[in-house]
């Protein structure tokens, strides 16, 4: 109902390359599939878009000492570093590279891409980049009813994947229909041509079971507050 990691790799190599100028580039990662998997994803789209790759390393996802990491950024000086992971260790990290002077760009994946993060890095945060996995909330086409429904049935604001969540139990619910049956035998092949008409919008998937033509959000915080970036 998303797009995959790779299609975040993909848009953030380019835009670190198209958008940001980056010339040549580091990766940081904590060693963990999903952190790994993007930073490999984001090297190659951003080596593809004409960048180069001048330095990797590692952090875990218990770290709180980013010190050899940071020393290795400062003799490397790359225009962007890319780190693949979560908020508790990019967020400290990137507080950290600013603290020791390193003024290269920040960008991450929908890991970084949280309330806590602005939190978490203080000023730093401001000009770093991240991702969703998802279109922007004022482009998805229902989203405003939704919330409304959402509001009465919960009394809350909606969560961040919660359009998604939706969307996905209702094109299960439609292929069934569809198959008049429950079994997964006979309502499978309608869910795999399904061509769904979803509050986040049109929703229909790849051979391998992807979403067609995911979509990347790419943000970038200013004044402490995640916006869509240019």
């Amino acid at each position: 109902m998303i797009s995959n990691d790779k299609q975040q790799g993909d848009a953030l190599g380019a835009y670190a390359v198209s958008k940001l100028g980056a010339k040549t580039f580091a990766v940081i990662h904590d060693k963990t599939a999903y952190g790994e998997g993007l930073a490999n994803d984001f090297a190659t789209a951003a080596e593809a878009a004409g960048a180069k790759k001048i330095a990797t390393e590692f952090t875990s996802t218990s770290a709180t000492d980013f010190g050899a990491i940071v020393t290795a950024m400062k003799a490397a000086k790359p225009d962007l570093i890319f780190y693949g992971g979560m908020d508790p260790q990019g967020a400290p990290l990137l507080k950290e590279l600013r603290k020791q002077g390193v003024e290269a760009k920040y960008m991450g994946a929908d890991g970084l891409k949280t309330s806590n993060f602005p939190t978490l890095a203080g000023d730093a945060a401001n000009g770093a980049f991240a991702s969703t996995a998802s279109v922007a909330d004022d482009k998805m086409p229902g989203r405003a009813a939704f919330a409304e429904k959402y509001k009465t049935a919960f009394g809350g604001e909606v969560v961040a994947y919660s359009p998604y969540a939706y969307d996905a139990t209702n094109v299960v619910i439609n292929a069934m229909n569809e198959a008049q049956s429950a079994d997964a035998a006979q309502y499978v092949p309608k869910l795999a041509a399904s061509q769904f008409e979803g509050i986040t919008g049109k929703i229909s998937f790849t051979e391998s079971g992807d979403l067609k033509d995911g979509v990347v959000t790419i943000y970038t915080i200013k004044d402490g507050q995640w916006v869509v970036a240019e």
